[in-house]
């Protein structure tokens, strides 16, 4: 439980740093110059306190269970305008409800699981709140929210975390890097990353991009390997994650 909060731990640093630093760069009169509502910015430093908040709660949490709770990082947040700010909080927002939905699946002391569930919620108002009255898109993704292990979640973060302190805490392995482009519904997709050499040397292996989504459910579709290439299922809509797995499911070991 100790390693899991202090996960969690490390995505809220990230998440309180990227806020604090983005209002740092942008005044009220940047957001509303780049056609967002004049509450935006109030409402954006509320987030940040609640990060702020949710830190100062892991960290607190981690040690009266007897944890050395991790530090923050150093980050490095590609946005350029206030507009590309608030996408990339959207990004995070996603990335963070479903880490803490996956966390409350993993904890075992109960006292643990409440806590995690309290800030998953937030997250999840944080998400739909960003998405629906900032963006102006859907307050949500589906019927069903998707959670991610941990291997997912550091995988996702991980462009964005360029060092850490030496004496934190060791976190879980991430999984390789995979991009796609052209991810579009029903369309063939092109995918970039590094098969294990056994993979390839067989005529017969089958992988798999395996789609994780919030309205259909999860979705294994067959990887050309020669060309890297993949169809997109045409029925996906809102949030997908998507791994390269060996099977039709979604394990450590696949």
């Amino acid at each position: 439980d100790i390693d899991i909060m202090n996960c969690a731990l490390h995505i809220k640093h990230l998440e309180h740093a990227f806020y604090t630093e983005g209002l740092s760069c942008f005044s009220k009169q940047d957001f509303e110059g780049a056609g967002l509502g004049p509450w935006t910015r109030g409402r954006i430093q509320q987030i940040e306190e609640h990060e702020k908040n949710h830190v100062a709660f892991l960290t607190d949490t981690v040690i009266d269970a007897g944890g050395n709770p991790t530090k923050p990082c150093t980050y490095k947040f590609p946005y350029k305008d206030p507009m590309s700010f608030v996408r990339l909080a959207s990004m995070f927002e996603t990335i963070g409800t479903s880490a803490y939905h996956g966390t409350s699946v993993m904890l075992h002391d109960k006292k643990y699981v409440a806590a995690s569930g309290a800030i998953f919620a937030v997250e999840a108002q944080h998400s739909g709140w960003i998405d629906a009255s900032v963006l102006k898109g859907s307050g949500w993704s589906g019927s069903f929210n998707v959670p991610l292990n941990w291997g997912h979640v550091l995988s996702l973060i991980s462009p964005y975390v360029e060092s850490c302190p030496s004496k934190n805490p060791p976190l879980p392995a991430s999984y390789p890097h995979l991009a796609i482009s052209n991810a579009h519904p029903g369309q063939t997709a092109s995918l970039e990353f590094a098969p294990e050499p056994e993979y390839l040397s067989s005529s017969d292996t089958t992988l798999y991009a395996t789609f994780m989504t919030s309205n259909v459910g999860m979705l294994c579709v067959p990887v050309d390997l020669k060309r890297k290439t993949v169809n997109v299922p045409a029925d996906i809509r809102g949030d997908c994650f998507v791994v390269i797995t060996n099977e039709t499911q979604v394990t450590d070991e696949t």
